[in-house]
């Protein structure tokens, strides 16, 4: 057993390294939360093109959903149902690249909670705000909204566009989005989804290309 007598300085410095540990933790959900809401984005927006173009439907969604799952064997983020929710999504961000710093501060569950529930872009944006400010949880905005939190707030208390610096992500939401299920699926999946699995189950015209997979 070592009877070593720590430095007067120890304890604070294992807290400043906590911080940094969590801060990195923090930076690392964020990035991987911005990816999967523009790997979305431009899922939903090439839907929303090819339905004003071509006139896709329900059964072609269907289909879609069953190619893309059967292509990435154990992910559950492509349902025909999420994969609505996306077209809904880029139709709703048609400005996404100018918002999509604010969006991605949230869960992916959080952003399906504020289509659904949520049509005026004022106040979605407030909700967005108090939900980053507050790290609530997608159950908490969901009573929130139902409580009709901003219709009751006061008129000064409403910001009706995003503030130019954003308060920053509290670390108790970071975790909430990380325990997100659908970043939860794209993560796991990012890790375990290996270079010959991808050959085995990608069809046989695109290999034909010879288009080269990389370990994601």
């Amino acid at each position: 057993m070592n009877n070593e007598i720590l430095p007067n300085d120890y304890r604070e410095t294992l807290n400043l390294i906590i911080q940094k540990i969590q801060l990195a933790q923090q930076k690392a959900v964020i990035s991987a939360n911005i990816t999967l809401l523009d790997l979305y984005w431009d899922i939903g927006n090439v839907i929303l093109n090819k339905k004003k173009e071509q006139g896709w439907g329900a059964k072609v969604i269907e289909t879609l959903s069953k190619d893309i799952t059967s292509a990435f064997p154990g992910a559950k983020g492509y349902s025909s149902r999420n994969l609505k929710y996306m077209s809904q999504f880029a139709k709703t961000y048609s400005n996404y690249l100018d918002v999509k710093d604010e969006l991605s501060k949230v869960s992916w569950s959080h952003n399906l909670v504020l289509m659904s529930k949520v049509k005026d872009e004022n106040e979605r944006n407030w909700y967005i705000n108090e939900t980053i400010k507050n790290g609530w949880a997608r159950s908490v905005l969901i009573h929130q909204i139902e409580y009709g939190l901003y219709d009751r707030s006061t008129t000064e208390e409403k910001i009706h566009n995003f503030p130019k610096t954003l308060p920053p992500v509290q670390f108790e939401l970071a975790v909430q989005t990380l325990k997100d299920p659908y970043i939860f699926d794209f993560l796991t999946l990012s890790k375990q989804y290996k270079e010959k699995d991808l050959e085995d189950h990608t069809p046989k015209s695109l290999m034909s290309e010879n288009l080269k997979f990389k370990k994601v």
